[in-house]
């Protein structure tokens, strides 16, 4: 049988093993797998194992086989299953790359070419095409976006009387709202837009002039209507004097005192002072602002005292210090003395604390080294690194050191623990010390001809040699 796959990419293929009637075969054993491949022209290879082998699905005769993306990196694969069960048969499969369609992860076939030429690069994940006819009610209004037709997609003088049935546009074809002031283009419905007449008695219904009426002696006069010399800010500014005045004092706003002899000025100023705030509560306006501005004044004012230290510490502010500024620190704001020993942890004070070469002559008053003079004995229990050198040693300190190194006993300087260690039983014969006991401690030779060295009391072996002894020539030539 012959499948198509994607080149180069790693897949399975499924297929039967029957026996010589067409049954499947259960179970098969002794699998093998091999393939030979070839590209299209060329003769196929000599046949390989794959790097699978099949595997039956459950017990039903039917198995399936992986190839890697290598294994398929071919136009052609031919496949053969052999099998070690008596009477099963070997199962042969081609797989062919060349001609199968490329498809992505999501199942979209990659087309070569079409009819023979590539085709145009997608459109927004779509096939570029040129659409030579549309099925009956395809374009739908879903189909046309919101403004799609948009003016200058009418050609000058497209839409005509002509193309308008008679009565087409009645009022069931203009949905409620639809003409808005946003409808018509600025300057659209002009003198010249309206025929002489046309809108008469009968275009108009019967409840459009209560409308128009209602709307007029509703509208809000004090809101809107402040343009000068105009119908509504007269109405206004009466209405003003009337809500202002209760008509009591309509000639001081002539200019006329009244019987009082108080003027309407006077007053307004009086009604706008005395205004009590809970009048002013509506967004936005600028009563309400002044009066939240005032109100949260207050607050911050009655919160202050409790954002001040209780009292003064020396005519200043006691606070606490959270921050400080870099160099706010200096020698002259620390007080003389004010770091004692007690202020300093044990410790804090060690070698990586100054820099190298911080400590030198001029850094120690006089007053320093009395105090370290007049200070009781210590004990120096440790020295660094090379601090003893040659020119720290003095000629007479150098020659006290050389006296005691040659007044030295034996006994001591065999005795010490410093130095380099003795070898067990046979001293340190190639050391100066073994040198020494040679010159002044007793000697002997033992039954093997050896030269026994001893130790200060002339008794214990302090080490031994043994002489190289040549009859021909001196009784002894050497020694170890």
């Amino acid at each position: 049988m012959e499948v198509f796959r994607q080149k180069n990419v790693a897949t399975r293929i499924v297929f039967p093993i029957v026996d010589a009637d067409g049954d499947t075969v259960s179970a098969a054993a002794g699998l093998d797998s091999e393939s030979t491949t070839w590209s299209d022209g060329a003769n196929p290879g000599a046949f390989a194992d794959l790097t699978n082998e099949a595997t039956e699905i459950g017990t039903t005769g039917i198995y399936y086989l992986t190839l890697t993306a290598g294994e398929v990196n071919f136009d052609y694969i031919y496949v053969q299953v052999k099998t070690t069960t008596t009477g099963a048969k070997t199962q042969h499969i081609l797989i062919n790359t060349l001609f199968a369609p490329k498809a992505d992860v999501n199942g979209r076939v990659d087309l070569g070419s079409w009819l023979g030429a590539a085709p145009n690069a997608l459109v927004s994940s779509r096939v570029d095409a040129s659409v030579g006819a549309m099925a009956a009610s395809t374009l739908t209004a879903a189909a046309i976006a919101t403004d799609a037709i948009a003016a200058a997609k009418i050609a000058a003088g497209a839409i005509t009387a002509a193309k308008f049935a008679a009565g087409a546009i009645d009022a069931a074809a203009i949905a409620n709202g639809a003409i808005d002031a946003a409808t018509f283009a600025a300057g659209a419905i002009d003198a010249a837009a309206i025929a002489a007449d046309a809108i008469t008695a009968a275009k108009i219904a019967a409840d459009v002039g209560a409308e128009i009426a209602d709307a007029v002696w509703d509208e809000d006069i004090v809101a809107a209507h402040g343009t000068a010399d105009t119908a509504g800010r007269c109405i206004r500014t009466l209405d003003a004097i009337s809500d202002r005045t209760n008509n009591a004092n309509l000639n001081g706003v002539l200019g006329v005192p009244d019987t009082a002899g108080v003027d309407l000025g006077e007053e307004i100023a009086d009604e706008v002072w005395d205004e009590a705030t809970a009048g002013h509560t509506t967004a936005g306006s600028f009563g309400e602002q002044v009066k939240t501005d005032i109100d949260t004044l207050i607050a911050d004012a009655d919160d202050i005292p409790t954002r001040l230290p209780t009292a003064l510490v020396s005519g200043r502010m006691d606070a606490s210090v959270g921050a400080m500024a870099s160099g706010v620190l200096t020698a002259g704001a620390i007080a003389a003395d004010a770091i004692t020993a007690a202020k300093v942890a044990d410790g804090a004070i060690d070698a990586a604390t100054f820099a190298s070469g911080a400590i030198d002559a001029a850094a120690f008053a006089q007053g320093a080294a009395d105090k370290v003079w007049s200070s009781a004995t210590r004990t120096l229990t440790a020295l660094g690194t090379d601090i003893l050198t040659a020119a720290s040693v003095s000629s007479g300190a150098a020659n006290k050191i050389a006296d005691h190194a040659l007044r030295r006993t034996f006994g001591n300087a065999r005795g010490s623990a410093d130095g380099d260690a003795l070898e067990a039983g046979t001293g340190k014969k190639r050391s100066l010390l073994g040198l020494i006991s040679k010159q002044i401690n007793k000697w002997s030779k033992d039954s093997q001809g050896r030269f026994e060295f001893t130790q200060e009391d002339d008794a214990t072996v302090f080490f031994r040699q043994t002489p190289t002894v040549d009859r021909a020539a001196k009784p002894i030539v050497g020694l170890e």
